[in-house]
């Protein structure tokens, strides 16, 4: 019964050391400090993830087998925002903007 009672302010106690104890105890994640290879890479998939159809990129197969090729979402004449299926679709401006909606900064060379 007793240990019932200390749990809680033991739990208190520790929440209200966090912050004094500061960054020693903050673990960053790895996307904390990724590269722009990896945040194009990683744009290029979701574009692909939110893209519905088997014919996004041109280097893709459709469902037959067949390269997708000009029939692809990312050719000239289909309309519309085409999907990323390039590290060089993105611009350098592209990723930093991705950087700041994911709190992301670059890596420390």
């Amino acid at each position: 019964m007793r240990e019932r009672k200390l749990l809680p302010s033991i739990l208190l106690a520790s929440l209200a050391l966090a912050p004094a104890l500061g960054p020693a105890y903050a673990q960053e994640s790895p996307l904390h400090k990724l590269g722009d290879d990896r945040i194009r890479q990683a744009m290029i998939r979701d574009s692909l993830a939110r893209h519905r159809g088997a014919c996004a990129c041109p280097w893709q197969t459709d469902r037959r087998g067949r390269r997708c090729d000009g029939r692809a979402a990312y050719a000239p004449a289909h309309p519309g925002r085409p999907p990323f299926c390039y590290a060089t679709d993105i611009t350098d401006a592209m990723v930093q903007d991705w950087r700041e909606r994911h709190h992301v900064r670059p890596p420390v060379p």
